[in-house]
């Protein structure tokens, strides 16, 4: 299982490196019409914020290794990686807007090309 989760420090250095102020920052000229773009730093700080959240969640996984004969930690850690799994799952979809149904008419249709 650890080796399925390996790079989790390089996806959290990118993450910091971005945050890192850049040794000269470009110069900014504001327009008059729109001094805040759409392209602004908070979404993407935001985003960086969520991807560290997560590798310390998956970190803290992975050292977890407390628990005895009954309460072995490779199937916690086994368990505790699947909630990661489906919580990254259920954001991305809930992020592009859903899952289609297979009971759903309009995805029948979308399938089978009508």
């Amino acid at each position: 299982m650890r080796s399925k989760v390996r790079g989790l420090r390089a996806i959290e250095r990118e993450v910091l490196e971005e945050r890192l102020p850049a040794a000269d920052p470009p110069e900014v000229i504001p327009t008059g019409a729109n001094e805040h773009s759409a392209a602004s730093p908070e979404p993407v700080a935001a985003a960086g914020t969520v991807v560290l959240d997560y590798c310390a969640a998956v970190k803290g996984i992975l050292n977890d290794d407390q628990g005895g004969p009954l309460d072995p930690p490779g199937l916690r850690m086994a368990g505790a990686l699947r909630e990661v799994r489906r919580s990254l799952e259920r954001n991305l979809q809930r992020k592009k807007g859903g899952v289609l149904k297979a009971n759903c008419g309009v995805w029948r249709g979308a399938s089978i090309g009508d």
